[in-house]
């Protein structure tokens, strides 16, 4: 748990001060300094088109923590809500809610993922919202959170004043 979070910590930071700490722009070409191994200019070295990978780690460092933090938080939010949702309203809107999200868990999570980023387009929202919806991350806690609010509905049910 300590190397995680370390490595957690070590990742945010490469991402946060990485470009102030290194300048090199990761996209620019250099075609006479192709595949040079690491030396003082480029500590890592450089790729088959000459570009610094040291700088291309920290680019794809921001990027890959903020499409990682995107889906996390949108398959919470998306889970955590339809599940409240079909455990506040019991019955049919019940039922069609979990059969609906059983029928989404049967189908093989990649393909899905990669369906719902194609028909929205090319682009990092795009594959987030992809991931969420494809790989059930946001399905399983929708049945945790209805399983969860039916059970303290029982102990505790919702009533709604009887002044409004």
């Amino acid at each position: 748990m300590k190397t995680a979070l370390a490595l957690f910590l070590i990742l945010l930071l490469t991402a946060a001060a990485g470009p102030l700490l290194w300048k090199s722009d990761p996209f620019k070409t250099d075609l006479m300094g192709r595949l040079l191994t690491p030396n003082r200019v480029h500590p890592m070295g450089t790729d088959g088109s000459g570009r610094d990978l040291l700088a291309r780690f920290i680019y794809g460092t921001r990027i890959s923590l903020l499409s990682g933090v995107l889906v996390v938080l949108s398959s919470g939010i998306m889970g955590m809500t339809l599940g409240l949702f079909a455990a506040r309203f019991h019955g049919p809107v019940d039922t069609v809610i979990m059969r609906l999200l059983d029928i989404l868990l049967a189908f093989p999570q990649l393909i899905l993922a990669m369906a719902i980023t194609i028909c929205l387009g090319p682009s990092l929202i795009s594959a987030c919202i992809g991931i969420s919806f494809g790989c059930a991350t946001c399905l399983r806690p929708s049945h945790a959170k209805r399983g969860n609010a039916n059970s303290t509905q029982t102990l505790c049910p919702f009533r709604p004043a009887s002044w409004i």
